[in-house]
Order: structure tokens, then sequence, then C-alpha cells
């Protein structure tokens, strides 16, 4: 087996031979060094690349036109998906442009010569780990200071015991069990969990073990610990070559004071004479009142909380353990720093996102760090299958950074020790790998003592005077920002329980949202806009409908249950007051259209448009829409064509009636009216939105993505980032299809999911993919769309399979294509996608049954 696996075109032969001379042919497989006449060629070389743990590829003009080149890369990206410890390293051999993916990776400028390249690879084989690692869990525990400590204290004939103190999560035990194994392998160590064993039965029972010596069972009903200790376990231990390590000796204290048994543990390990060796370490998360006859002779290792020294340490390590090795400047380990202040969870998650698009990159977009760590926690609190209670806990303490440590725990919180350990067995975030998780402990604590707690109040607080003092600034202006202000305040400071200051502002912020209400829809605030509903109802049975009209509309927008349920409330309340209003009507039959409830979306479209006016022509408009997503055609030309009559240079109106221009196969005719429309608007919204999905049926991409662009504004218009999206991934721009989609506004829906799982779909991230389209169909059901998009994901796997002669995966995926254009086909047999994915899909069935060429 070699370690690299060198993939070139024959053109840079030279280059490569002399790299792979000095690198060692021990690590390299090359071509010609491995292949000989009568080789069965393919085998041989996939042999190799299965068997390679790094694929460097010598990148420049000639092998990206090389078939060999993106085979091999391509298996080797395969194998990266399907989760095998294989990377690669591109050296960069001319100004040719590296493929999307290969760009994220760090490479090897080959301009500097074999030499260079060569001890660049030598470098990377000798040095995958930094010389301070034991793993990517103890990141935060691999310190060479606290390391030495603990040596010294084994030389030191005054010190029989450490004390390893400090917050849960900081790496204590982790610690010890490193300077165990590297400073001191000559010492046999025996590991006592109390967290696990905290009753003398079980950790006596667990020692005798260790030791080889039974537990009588005398012992374990009559209770005579110390005497069971004194008599038949301490005299076996040789204590010159052995350390006991006593681990969560918190959890065997109450209030800082030890247990009878376990000092007497203590003064006996402590007391006796230890030569060269070091008889005990404790390891423990709070003060503990250590036995008088033990204080002399005890040091303490405070590991005390993460400073940026430790942010440092964490990032170095992350970026260490990728490969090649990255390395950071004092400069950019400063900046980085800054971004993750006091969160450690960041440090970790930052610096992996570093590793891979690159350092300058990670510092200069913060947007993607907080995106990264809001997926990240997302994807904890859905496999920590948590209550919204503990998400809403967790979302207000933990995401809100709030500077509470471990002390602060204990004392403020008044949560006892032992609480806090045994939390962090269940920690939502795993303290090993991600360093102190104290806010996702004080999130579990607080979720177990549901009554509003100091520490979430506190957070209230804070955020409730910051926003007041912003709504104060300018208290006399209408402006929605000084709104969204005061409600934010509002919200805080009732949180807070601070009900006289919140009702201050609440009488005021009633007055100010009435004027604002629209503005604040408009700008897609819709949680501001919910509060500051939510607000004024709680202070007043006479709101202003127009309030009450928009908080409706906000309510809408979100896809929570509770919220669709409240959003009918209200609307079926304006609507019994106020019989006669048509906008109410219709923005309730708006929402109801959002969420496919149409026929009663119909219903209140035609009770509007029965008492509108002549010149009105939204309800027409609303419904030739509707009518025009179902395919009824007819109808939507009689409805629209109303409208147009009603208000014939309505905007909105052209927008609608180009969509059913373009339905009818007059695009020229749509694309007319909608240049009409943007002379007299250039940016409007839905001609924009329309003048794209024109263009792109046009095959004019670049004129397409303008007018997608001036779409993609704000909240408004969300299916213009998706269509935007959509056609960067038709001219294979997948890096643009995702900036645009992490610009996505509001909450995610079928759409968004479907482009998300076609642009993982696109960088071979299958299972990812599949999840994404998955998570479509159960928002929606079954769809033409849906079974597409599974379709071309299964093809694409397929394809891949049957070109590395990979057969029973292919035939399963296969199998899974021809069902899905199945389903798709029966649904609309003449959609010409599906056809064509299914002569695909049959050209590909053939190539497998007639077997590897």
């Amino acid at each position: 087996m070699r370690h690299f696996f060198f993939s070139h075109s024959s053109h840079n032969k030279p280059f490569v031979t002399a790299v792979a001379d000095q690198v060692g042919r021990d690590h390299v497989w090359l071509d010609q060094w491995e292949l000989s006449p009568g080789d069965r060629l393919f085998e041989s070389i996939d042999a190799a690349l299965g068997e390679a743990r790094a694929v460097v590829v010598f990148w420049s003009e000639n092998a990206a036109q090389s078939p060999w080149v993106n085979e091999e890369t391509s298996f080797t990206r395969y194998r990266r998906l399907q989760g095998e410890d294989v990377i690669v390293i591109p050296i960069r051999m001319d100004d040719t442009p590296f493929p999307n993916w290969m760009a994220r990776l760090l490479w090897i400028d080959g301009a500097k010569g074999a030499a260079f390249v060569a001890g660049q690879l030598r470098d990377a084989l000798a040095e995958q780990r930094p010389t301070e690692t034991v793993g990517v869990d103890a990141a935060f525990q691999n310190r060479s200071e606290e390391c030495d400590f603990i040596e010294e204290c084994y030389g030191s004939p005054d010190c029989t015991m450490v004390l390893v103190a400090g917050p849960p999560g900081m790496g204590k035990s982790a610690l010890v069990n490193h300077a165990l194994e590297t400073r001191l392998p000559q010492q046999r160590s025996i590991v006592i969990d109390l967290e696990a064993y905290n009753s003398p039965s079980l950790a006596l029972a667990v020692l005798a073990g260790r030791l080889g010596r039974s537990f009588p069972s005398d012992i374990l009903t009559g209770g005579r610990w110390i005497e069971y200790w004194r008599r038949d376990l301490l005299p076996v231990l040789d204590l010159s070559k052995t350390t006991v390590v006593l681990d969560g000796l918190q959890s065997v204290a109450e209030r800082g004071e030890l247990s009878e048994w376990m000092s007497a543990m203590i003064a006996d390990l402590t007391r006796t004479p230890k030569g060269n060796s070091l008889p005990l370490i404790a390891v423990s998360s709070i003060a503990i009142q250590i036995p008088a006859t033990a204080v002399g002779s005890t040091r303490t290792l405070n590991l005390g909380a993460l400073h940026d020294s430790d942010i440092v340490r964490v990032i170095r390590h992350r970026l260490a353990t990728s490969y090649p090795r990255r390395s950071a400047s004092s400069t950019q380990l400063e900046a980085a720093t800054q971004i993750v202040q006091g969160y450690p969870l960041g440090a970790h998650v930052w610096s992996a996102h570093a590793a891979q698009v690159g350092l300058d990159v990670a510092i200069r977009d913060k947007t993607v760090v907080e995106r990264h760590l809001r997926d990240v926690v997302s994807d904890i609190l859905s496999q920590a299958n948590l209550s919204d209670d503990e998400i809403e806990v967790l979302a207000t303490v933990g995401l809100l950074r709030l500077p509470v440590g471990a002390e602060q725990l204990v004392d403020f919180v008044g949560v006892s020790s032992q609480t806090l350990t045994r939390l962090s067995r269940l920690c939502l975030f795993d303290p090993r790998a991600d360093g102190v998780a104290l806010h996702g402990l004080l999130a579990k604590y607080l979720v177990e003592n549901l009554a509003p707690h100091r520490v979430v109040r506190e957070a209230h607080r804070r955020l409730g005077y910051y926003f007041k003092a912003r709504w104060q600034a300018d208290g006399e202006s209408l402006n929605p920002q000084v709104v969204i202000a005061g409600s934010q305040a509002y919200y805080h400071l009732s949180a807070a329980g601070l009900a006289d200051e919140a009702a201050n502002i609440g009488w005021s912020l009633i007055d100010e949202a009435t004027s604002a209400a629209r503005e604040l829809y408009r700008f897609g605030d819709y949680e501001t806009l919910i509060a500051l509903g939510e607000a004024a109802a709680s202070m007043s049975t006479k709101v202003d409908p127009q309030l009450r009209f928009y908080h409706a509309l906000a309510l809408g927008r979100q896809d929570a249950e509770a919220d669709r349920s409240r959003c009918k409330g209200v609307f079926e309340e304006l609507i019994n007051d106020y019989p006669t209003n048509r906008h109410y009507m219709t923005g309730y039959a708006d929402i109801l259209a959002r969420w496919r409830e149409n026929e009663a979306a119909k219903e209140l479209y035609r009770k509007a448009r029965a008492i509108a006016g002549k010149r009105d022509p939204l309800p027409s408009t609303r419904l030739g829409e509707l009518l025009l997503r179902e395919g009824d055609l007819a109808g939507a030309t009689f409805f629209l064509e109303e409208a147009r009559k009603r208000a014939p240079d309505d905007l909105r109106v052209m927008a609608a009636l180009a969509q059913l221009l373009h339905e009818q196969g007059k695009t020229e005719e749509a694309l007319q009216l909608v240049t009409d429309g943007l002379r007299r608007r250039p940016d409007d919204i839905p001609l924009n939105h329309r003048a794209g999905v024109l263009l792109k049926s046009l095959d004019q991409s670049k004129e397409a993505i303008r007018h997608f662009k001036r779409a993609a504004t704000g909240r408004t218009s969300p299916a213009s980032y998706t269509a935007l999206a959509d056609l960067y991934l038709d001219i294979g721009d997948i890096d643009a299809a995702e900036r645009v989609m992490n610009q996505y506004p509001g909450s995610q829906d079928s759409s968004c999911f479907n482009v998300l799982g076609h642009i993982a779909r696109r960088r071979q991230e299958f299972g990812k993919a599949e999840k994404l389209f998955e998570r479509c169909r159960r928002m929606d059901g079954d769809s033409v769309v849906i079974y597409g998009s599974l379709a071309q994901l299964f093809l694409d796997q397929a394809a891949i399979e049957v070109s590395y002669g990979l057969v029973e995966q292919a035939r399963a995926h296969i199998s899974q294509l021809e069902d899905a254009l199945l389903r798709g086909l029966d649904m609309d047999p003449q959609n010409s996608t599906l056809l064509r994915l299914k002569g695909t899909g049959e050209d590909l069935r053939r190539r497998l049954l007639q077997g590897p060429r």
C-alpha cells in the first residue's frame, strides 16, 4: 500500500517523476513504476486509488482535459462521500482554474519546484498531527504547561496529591489521562469514575476488581467501608508504581465537604511515603475541602475558564488536523478569536469551516460563521429530541451568549454541584468534543425548573434596556426601525418581569405600531410584527384593525401549527367585525392559498370581488393567479382580463397577465408586456421576477440573472431567490447558487429545500440531497417536481457507480430511479424532464447489463 497516489497528465510526467523520486518509492504509487505490460490496467489503478490515503493531483491545463485525471479525482470524491478517510492534495502547475470543489482545498504551488513540492508532501506524511495532539476530542486538553505541572509533581518529594479543578467540560479528565500516558508511562494508573460509581459500595467494588480482590457480601450489607478499604485494599496497592485517579470527586461531596469514607481514602493515600511516584490525582468541578492531613502535600491545578489562548489552541489544533496541515499567522488567529469570543462551540465550528474554505475567507465572511453555528445548534436540537420549552431556553441563553460561568451557575443560579456534574453527561454539546458546555448545562437545568428563572430574566433585562435606549433615542419618529426597537424592548422587559416599564413602552408603542405596521410587513420582519401584535392585544381589547390585520398576515407567514391557528382566529374576528372589507377577505384568502387550502381561498376571493369597487383589481387578480397555478387557463384568463379592465396600468396585473401569456406559449408577447411595465418602474419585484422567468425560457441566461437579482431583494419575493439559484445551477455555477440560498429570506419552504437538494446533488453530497428532497415531499406531498428531483439524484448516483463497476449499488439506485419516474409520469405522462431522465436511465441500465468493457 502506498500513501500517495499521483494523478497527472502525461505532459507533466518529468516534473511528477522528479517529485516522486524525492518523496520515495515506498510512499508513492506512480503508474510508470507500478504498471507492466499485460497488467489489467483499470483494476490496477482502481486498486491503488482505493488503498491510497491521499491522492495528489498535479493540476494543469493538460490535466483539466485528461479523462484519466477526471476519472481518478471523481473516484476519490466518491470515496470521500462514502465516508472513507482519504484526502485530495492539489499541486498547482499553471494558472488553469481549479474545479469548484477543488478550489476550496489547500494547494501546493508547483511553480516553486519539485524539491519544494516533495518537501511539503514529506512534511505532510511525517506530521499529520500537531505535536501536542491526542485527537479531536481533546483539543482543549492537550496542554503542555499543565502536563509539565503534573510531571513536576511526580518528581517532587513533598507532593502526594494533585487536585485538578475547573468547570465541567474543560477537559480535566482528558488532561489527566493524557499526562499519565505521555509523561508518566512507567506509572500504573487505576481510574475510578466517581460520577458513575458515587457510593462507597460501587467505588470500592470497582477498585477491588482492578486489584483482583473479591468484594465480600458482608461488607456490602454491613457497610464497614473504611475497615474494608484499610484491611483488604490499601495493603495491596503498590503506591510506588501506581497512581489512583479519583475522577469526579464532587460527586461524593455535599457543599464541598467529602463523605467520611472518601476522606479516609484520601488521607490514607496521601499519608503513605511515596518515594518517586504520585499516589493520587483527584479531579473535581467544585472547590473541595480535602482532609487536613493532605493539605500540606497537595498541589492544585486550576484549569479555570476558556481564555483567548484556549480558543487559539483549539483553532490551531483543528487547522493542524486538516491535511495537508494549515498554519495560521498571529494576526489571523487574533481575528478568529474575536469572531468566536467566549464561544467555545464556535471555536470548533469556525476552525473546521476555515479548514475547508481557507482562513482569509472564513475571517472575512462572518455571516457564514453565524449560519454554520446555528446549523450545528439545529442539528443538535433535532438529535436531542427536545421540547419547545427546552429549545426556547437554549435559544435565549445559549445563542444570546449570556456570559455565565460554572461558578456563577453554582452561586447565582443555585444549582448544586452534583446536578451540574450530572447534567454534563446529558449535555446538549458533548463536552469532550466541544469544550465548555455551560450554556447547554444551564439550559438543561432551567428546563428541569421551568418557572421563570433569574438567569433567563437577566438575559431579557439586559436586552430590554438595550432596545429601550435605542427606542428612546428617536422616540418621536415613526420609522419602522424605531418601532422594532420599541417592540423588542417591550418583549424583553415583559419577559424579565419588569411589567411597569414594559407597560409604559407598550402604550406608546401601540400608537406608533399602527402607523408602522404596513412597513414592518413590507420589510418582512414578521417575528417583530407578531410580538408587536401580541403586545398590543395583551394591553388593550381595542387594537386598531390595521394592526390586527398585519399581525394576522405575519402569523400566516409562519409554519408552526399554533401560529396558523392564531392567524385564522384573528382573521375570522376581523371579517366578522368588518364584513364589507374586501382587503381583510383578500388577505385571508392569500394566506389560505399559501397553505394550499385553495377552495376556501377561492370562496373568499369571490366574496371580496363581489364587494370590490369597479376600479379595484385586487380580488380578480388574486383569483386569476390562483387558477393559473392550478392550470385552469380559461378561468385565469377571465379573471385576469377583468382585472386589466379595472386597472389597465396596475403592475401586479401586468405580471400576472405575462405569466398567463407565457403559459399559453406567447412568450414574446409576455416579455413585451413586462418590458413596458419595467419602463415605468424598473425595480418592481414581481415584474423583474417575471422578466427573469421569461428570459430564462428564451435561453437568455445573462439577462435573466440581472432581473432575478433585482427581484431577490429583501424578504418579499423568496421565489426569486430559488429561481436565481436554480438558474446558476443550470449554467454550472454551484458556488453562486449556494451564495444566493445563504441569503434566502424567511422560513424555508419546500422550494427552498428542493434547490438546496440540487446544490448538494451537484456537489455529489448525495445523502444530504436525498434528505432534503424527502423533506420537500413531507412538506408538500407527492408531486412531479419532487419525483423529478429524486429521479435526477438516483440517476447521478447510478451513473458514477456504473462507471466504477459498483454493480449492486448501481442496480439499487436504478431501481429507485425507475420507481420515481413511474410515480412522476403517472401524474404527468408528458412531462419532458421525466421523459428525458427515463431515456437516460434506460441507457444506463443497458450499460449495466452489458458489463464493464
